[in-house]
């Protein structure tokens, strides 16, 4: 005789556990999105007056310098300094400008598909320039906030009695923390 259990096959799920399941994913699809986009949706407003936030302090302790002095360029988003010595000869000149995007989305995708150049220096980017035969050396910090991108170039003449063109790492270092202290401000 032969000994032999017959053994059913496994069961499909209950129709009522994979309903469940399903509404467990979706529910937490649904709240992963709206975290995401609750998270974006803090924009940046044009600030009024946005040069005189600009703090360069520590480039004009650094350089001996005169306070900086603004010049006109016509448009609010776009900041332009001199920085001169003590008889009125120029040291360095400093450029600010701000870009404001619609919204917090369309600014993240945009970083994404168009990252900026230069290297990452505590999360901003930094861009350093000198040629042998140019009088300068420039630095270039972009700041990137929710909507704001902040851009920050300062270019130093290399023959001055400081020379700045020889410490471009520390004033790159610099750079970004006036920047982001810029942008905090905002």
């Amino acid at each position: 005789m032969i000994d032999a259990v017959w053994d059913p096959p496994p069961r499909r799920p209950r129709r009522y556990l994979s309903y469940l399941g399903l509404l467990i994913m979706v529910a937490v699809l649904a709240t992963l999105a709206v975290v995401f986009w609750t998270g974006l949706q803090h924009p940046y407003a044009k600030a009024p007056a946005p040069c005189d936030r600009l703090g360069l302090s520590a480039v004009t302790t650094a350089l001996g310098s005169q306070p900086p002095t603004a010049q006109p360029t016509g448009s609010d988003t776009v900041c332009q300094f001199g920085i001169t010595a003590a008889d009125g000869s120029p040291l360095a000149f400093a450029q600010v400008s701000l870009t404001y995007t619609e919204d917090v989305f369309r600014a993240w995708l945009h970083d994404r598909l168009h990252p900026a150049e230069g290297d990452e220096v505590d999360g901003a980017r930094l861009t350093v320039s000198t040629s042998p035969t140019a009088p300068t050396c420039d630095l270039r910090v972009l700041v990137a906030d929710g909507n704001l991108r902040a851009g920050l170039s300062l270019a130093f003449l290399a023959d001055q009695a400081a020379k700045p063109c020889d410490r471009l790492d520390a004033w790159g270092t610099t750079a970004v923390r006036i920047t982001r202290d810029f942008v905090a401000q905002l």
